[in-house]
């Protein structure tokens, strides 16, 4: 995995004038001698303190890094460049621990201290190094994740799944509900397009209650809803009619489903709500309510299919 960009141009402002070098404090009106202070060779420039100085290139040998970087690289950025490229992970940790050390290292300098060897400073950076990559977490193990496939409710009882979706730049909400039988066949299905600026919370709750609403228009009498929005349904199921706008339509919702022969409320993964999920979706594309019976929309018969499978065995 590459570097992100925007520590790609962290370091790249950094190489560029990050370090306060002897050429930097000197060009910035310090009285203060430019030569490196390690080899006193040549004008101290971030490139040559962290790459081109004898000492600190003996620094890197002792890390087992000199070899890793082309010889012909000329540019601190050049070197971090291709550090980022190849994701060399260890490599670009020592290097940001060598630049603070150098800088560190730098101050003690200035105000009188002796410069250690570089066999000294390699090891207090390699302890650092070290130090540092303890106190990371362990690096994650991806886990592969089992998708939870729509059920198939009992014979006999219809499932009906709810979503509620909000849009952005001024298209209001979307409701989405799928009405299928014990063998996952489509009775039904709802997109629904709302103008008005809902809660995530209030636009679950509506979506449910215009689940149980057509559920009453076309006569069903056994009935249980899902939805993956858990507090809502833990808010139903406990009938707490909290909050000004939601409390109403939770009130609502109960009521509607106590008119039923059996009417339940579960809560369901957003992996099996996706019918329900495309539905409210696909609201963004319409206007006012959209309602299928018997043969739903084709954006859905993918889906519905796979699942309907599923359910059958």
């Amino acid at each position: 995995m590459k570097v992100p960009s925007k520590i790609r141009i962290f370091a790249w402002r950094v190489c560029k004038n990050g370090l306060p070098t002897m050429s930097t404090l000197h060009s910035r009106g310090l009285i203060v001698n430019p030569i490196c202070p390690r080899c006193n060779g040549s004008h101290e420039t971030i490139t040559h303190a962290l790459w081109d100085c004898p000492n600190i290139q003996e620094i890197w040998r002792l890390g087992d890094y000199l070899d890793l970087i082309p010889r012909m690289a000329s540019d601190i950025r050049e070197i971090m460049l291709f550090i980022m490229d190849n994701d060399l992970t260890n490599l670009l940790e020592f290097f940001w621990i060598v630049a603070w050390y150098v800088c560190w290292h730098q101050n003690k300098y200035i105000h009188g201290d002796t410069m250690e060897s570089e066999h000294d400073v390699f090891c207090q950076i390699k302890r650092l190094h070290d130090e540092t990559k303890q106190l990371l977490p362990p690096p994650r193990v991806p886990v592969e994740s089992t998708q939870v496939l729509w059920q198939g409710p009992e014979a006999g009882i219809v499932k009906i799944n709810t979503d509620g979706a909000t849009f952005d730049q001024d298209r209001g909400t979307g409701i989405g509900v799928i009405i299928r039988d014990s063998c996952g066949q489509f009775l039904a299905g709802l997109s629904h397009r709302n103008r008005g600026d809902f809660s995530a919370e209030v636009i679950e709750a509506l979506a449910i209650q215009e689940g149980c609403l057509l559920a009453k228009e076309m006569g069903l009498c056994h009935i249980v809803i899902e939805s993956d929005a858990q507090n809502v349904v833990l808010a139903v199921q406990s009938k707490r009619y909290e909050g000004p706008n939601v409390g109403n339509i939770i009130y609502s919702i109960v009521g509607l489903l106590s008119s039923f022969s059996m009417g339940h409320i579960i809560y369901c993964p957003c992996d099996s709500n996706k019918v329900a999920h495309m539905l409210a979706q696909h609201a963004r594309e319409i206007d006012g309510r959209r309602v299928w019976r018997n043969n739903g929309p084709a954006l859905i018969q993918h889906q519905l299919r796979r699942e309907g499978m599923h359910a059958r065995g």
